[in-house]
């Protein structure tokens, strides 16, 4: 007797079908991002120094560069946009894309597995759950990392404007004061912005604009009050050398300010894990005398 496959049957093999060339065809996209060649012509010195620092720093950026600059596209990229949020080398265009990216790759692997061992709705949830945390995770990372390049950017600013000063009062003109900060902190975010900085005052740009586009890259107060107060001596023609003295006292000021700040909210933070420890360490102390009370009154 031959048996007639049900409509449930019918639909299974259907699934089945659309399941396997969806995941085939996400191997294939993610075999062409590996094969495909890097885009070399039509960049520019700078652009092509940043690709290349993506490459060495990001495995992500390394095997998936042709999806990304791709995909960048989509969420608004532009050649000739600055670096935002402190992300560099990153752009913002190529964080959203990489995370699109990894989040195909993590659910693509994670899915496969579970198509292999569970049936098809958990390997669909395991998809869609591993494709959102791995795009997430590495949004966050960057994101992090772009934080913390800030932060330390932010540190260094008060002792290289000193530095900065002593060069222009020993007689060295601003560009001067620029190359020297930037060769003497060659390892930090500083220097290497304001080694950006005095490339692009070599190459033509003026020192008012690409100060600002310093300060468009890192929006924080500090680099803020730095570059228009540069620029406003730059307009009025007052001496740099007494304005880069002047912010790094007061830099100083507010350094020792911040430190006084976060020391206080340190200490109102850590009251509460410390209660917390005391009243644990006091229910240790008495836990025997409670103990023996119980015993006694049973």
């Amino acid at each position: 007797m031959i048996l007639l496959p049900t409509s449930l049957d019918w639909l299974e093999l259907a699934s089945s079908t659309m399941v396997f060339f969806a995941f085939t065809s996400l191997g294939m996209f993610f075999v062409h991002l590996l094969l495909s060649p890097r885009q070399l012509e039509g960049l520019t010195t700078v652009e092509q120094a940043r690709r290349e620092r993506l490459r060495t720093n990001s495995q992500v950026y390394y095997w998936c560069e042709v999806g990304i600059r791709d995909l960048a596209v989509w969420f608004g990229d532009n050649p000739t946009e600055e670096i935002s949020d402190g992300q560099r080398p990153w752009k913002q265009s190529e964080v959203s894309a990489g995370g699109i990216l990894v989040g195909l790759g993590c659910g693509f692997i994670f899915g496969t597995i579970s198509l292999l061992l569970f049936p098809l709705v958990v390997a669909f949830f395991v998809f869609g759950i591993t494709a959102f945390l791995g795009g997430l995770m590495f949004v966050s990372q960057v994101k992090a990392a772009g934080q913390t390049r800030r932060k330390n950017l932010v540190r260094r600013l008060p002792y290289l404007v000193d530095l900065m000063a002593l060069v222009m009062e020993a007689g060295g003109s601003f560009q001067d004061a620029l190359q020297a900060a930037a060769r003497e902190n060659a390892d930090h975010p500083i220097g290497e912005e304001l080694g950006e900085v005095a490339r692009k005052i070599e190459r033509g740009v003026a020192q008012s604009e690409a100060l600002r586009q310093f300060a468009d890259r890192y929006p924080d107060d500090h680099v803020r009050y730095f570059v228009s107060s540069l620029n406003q001596g730059l307009d009025l023609g007052v001496p740099l050398v007494s304005i880069l003295r002047n912010q790094s006292d007061e830099m100083l000021r507010r350094r020792s300010q911040w430190i006084e700040k976060a020391s206080a909210e340190a200490k109102v933070k850590i009251s509460g894990p410390g209660f917390i420890i005391a009243m644990a360490c006091m229910f240790i102390m008495l836990a025997p005398f409670i103990m023996q009370v119980v015993g006694g009154l049973n």
